[in-house]
């Protein structure tokens, strides 16, 4: 079973704050106003703010997608 994005966001230990940079932050919207976007609240600053959501690719992955080149 694979992991949920909310899942992933917890195991890190939170999104740095884009104000303050504090990681004390809950995830509010899974989705923020564009699909690669989720929107945060700062409980140090009490800022709401959205962060990208990423995940680069291993480096396996990018090996094979450049073999195909």
């Amino acid at each position: 079973m694979s992991e949920s994005p909310e899942d992933q966001i917890v195991q890190t230990g939170g999104v740095p704050c884009a104000f303050c940079d504090s990681t004390d932050t809950e995830l509010i919207a899974l989705f923020g106003q564009f699909l690669l976007s989720s929107q945060f609240y700062c409980n140090n600053c009490h800022s709401v703010f959205e962060a990208v959501r990423w995940k680069a690719p291993s480096s396996g992955e990018a090996d094979q997608k450049n073999k195909g080149d």
